[in-house]
């Protein structure tokens, strides 16, 4: 499914009352004396909602994109709304987990331009 506007619940343009936690994390495997087999350095946001958390996690090696432990749909839903806008003020390229396909691109910057934050 190709990228496109998500429908959003109007609320302040300040994200007051949005809370979330953020938290910096590295993770190095496959070290050997000639190097590393990977070295994933990352910032998760932990975003609470009705039924627990949900996060969201992007990787320093790729600015402007954050991947999402939500679906598309309920990242569009309006109880999500505030996570969904938190987003897209702060990155370019928003992936979402779909069951069964993995990580999929679900918004990109500029597909909506009276979205973005002046």
């Amino acid at each position: 499914m190709p990228p496109e506007i998500f429908t959003l619940t109007e609320f302040d343009d300040d994200d007051r009352g949005l809370t979330l936690r953020m938290q910096h994390g590295r993770d190095l495997g496959g070290v050997t004396p000639d190097g590393v087999e990977y070295d994933y350095n990352f910032i998760d946001y932990i975003f609470p909602m009705t039924a627990g958390e949900t996060g969201a996690r992007m990787y320093l090696e790729q600015p402007g994109t954050i991947y999402v432990q939500l679906s598309r749909a309920a990242l569009g839903a309006p109880k999500a709304a505030a996570i969904l806008r938190y987003l897209q003020r702060r990155f370019d390229r928003i992936m979402t987990l779909e069951d069964g396909i993995g990580y999929e691109l679900s918004w990109v910057e500029g597909a909506a331009p009276e979205l973005r934050n002046p």
